[in-house]
């Protein structure tokens, strides 16, 4: 596994507690990085990742709401709420990962952490997201 792959599973599982368990996001990120052994590139782009997607949740949750037909980002399984929030962050304002890389990653995880059917729909709504969307906000990292 690569090491974005496992900054990106970090990010989501970060976002899924706070959503899940109502925590505050720098008491999330910081008892999943004080525990870990994980290296300093995947620290850090799990931390821009998380601390991204957590800074822009309501534009980003307004963009999947648009684009997640018949679905409320409310009702949608947390795991994959958390992924397309995730994966939103990185095509809506990362410039240097491609927006194929982005989508082809958040459809790995969600195999692995959600179902077959959720890959799917995380694929449509993120394509959706990556065609309508003005990029020139999007910042280098």
């Amino acid at each position: 596994m690569t090491p974005r792959r496992k900054a990106r599973i970090l990010a989501m599982q970060m976002l899924y507690r706070v959503d899940i368990g109502k925590f505050d996001y720098r008491e999330v990120l910081e008892d999943f990085f004080k525990a870990s052994s994980y290296d300093s590139v995947i620290v850090e782009f799990a931390s821009v990742l998380f601390e991204g997607a957590i800074a822009h949740i309501d534009e980003i949750d307004g963009r999947i709401r648009e684009h997640a037909s018949n679905w409320t980002v409310e009702r949608m399984a947390s795991v994959d709420r958390n992924i397309l929030r995730m994966a939103t962050f990185e095509v809506l304002f990362l410039d240097n990962i491609s927006v194929n890389v982005t989508i082809n990653e958040a459809i790995e995880i969600a195999k692995v952490y959600s179902t077959e059917e959720s890959s799917r729909f995380i694929n449509g709504v993120l394509d959706e997201i990556a065609k309508r969307a003005h990029l020139p906000h999007k910042v280098k990292r």
